[in-house]
């Protein structure tokens, strides 16, 4: 029986395309319901809020944005079952976080999907979904129900984009899990962040991070700092198919893998551990020897006392989620035929 599954943490308002590229967003409005019914009515250059399906997958899965009190949108999955609906609901996530830096709220007082019997219509209240979404429980009781108009505001460009990357992902078991690790690991340390803030603020400031700042940070965030490391090194393991990253394999495994631009001698570009006196170019395969030492000697043996050099600091988590985000990017949107 199909069921219909509502995402939170994301709002998806009005949006059209005006001449020259403008985008135009409008909602959820901040009036009465009644309000807002005389505005989209007599205001014809703003598309009224309408329920809509922007993808599918193979008929079993669709995804629909909704719409309640009139103009405040979401994200609903329509699937057969919840394990469907979670995996797809996982994907939606990692592209937010990992594309646009919309990272989710970690661990809510409030489940992330909320179950319903039906879509939802723009003409419910907002009482009225959270009465459907009560009377969709199963548990009747249980975590909270969650503020229905929080979220991050969803722009042209991410809608364009959904369609492909769920197109690209699902069915792939390895890229799945590894987006899973990913976002878990940006959980426990956000380090997304774009070329522009990149080049005028982080790395100017990164060059005068005193020394005993980055060791009060290291003792303030330790343990954050070596889960968030090993959960991006089992994301690049789960890449791979899954086994154990061993030194003497590195080379065939990367060798065997399909991706033309993912191969040993591939070069990566070194964005954040040039602060701590790295080389800036390294090859796949050495950069991959170097993250495995740094699992192996701090985070895989709880090594209380690991060498100065092996210490985790922010340069190592960014550096190993950016080179796992590089990896994501060229097999989801390089992807390349199977011979």
């Amino acid at each position: 029986m199909n069921r219909y599954y509502l995402l939170m943490d994301y709002l998806v308002p009005i949006i059209k395309m005006l001449d020259f590229g403008v985008e135009s967003r409008t909602g959820p409005l901040q009036c009465s319901f009644e309000e807002k019914q005389e505005f989209y009515r007599d205001n014809p250059i703003v598309d009224a809020p309408k329920t809509k399906c922007i993808g599918s997958i193979r008929k079993e899965i669709r995804l629909y944005v909704a719409y309640h009190d009139i103009d405040v949108g979401h994200f609903v999955i329509k699937a057969k079952n919840r394990k469907q609906a979670y995996e797809f609901a996982g994907i939606l996530r990692a592209l937010f976080s990992l594309r646009f830096g919309w990272q989710p709220v970690d661990k809510p007082s409030y489940y992330f999907l909320q179950e319903l019997h039906r879509i939802p219509n723009h003409e419910w209240t907002e009482e009225r979904l959270a009465k459907e979404i009560q009377n969709a429980s199963l548990s009747g009781a249980g975590m909270d129900i969650p503020n229905l108009r929080e979220g991050y505001a969803i722009n042209y460009e991410a809608l364009q984009e959904i369609p492909i990357f769920i197109n690209r992902v699902w069915g792939d078991s390895d890229i799945i899990e590894t987006l899973d690790l990913m976002l878990e690991s940006r959980f426990l340390f956000f380090g997304f962040m774009d070329g522009g803030y990149y080049q005028s603020h982080y790395r100017l400031e990164r060059k005068y991070l005193s020394q005993w700042e980055l060791q009060k940070k290291y003792f303030e965030n330790r343990y954050r700092y070596e889960t968030a490391f090993v959960a991006a090194f089992k994301g690049i393991e789960r890449f791979f198919g899954g086994k154990q990253i061993k030194k003497g394999s590195i080379e065939d495994m990367l060798n065997s893998y399909i991706h033309t631009e993912i191969k040993p001698d591939t070069v990566y570009k070194r964005n954040f551990e040039i602060f701590s006196k790295l080389s800036q170019a390294i090859s796949y395969k050495e950069i991959i020897k170097h993250f495995l030492d740094i699992r192996n000697c701090v985070a895989a043996h709880s090594n209380r006392k690991p060498p100065e050099k092996f210490q985790i600091i922010e340069d190592n988590i960014f550096e190993i989620q950016h080179f796992l985000d590089e990896l994501l990017y060229k097999a989801i949107f390089k992807k390349q035929p199977k011979p």
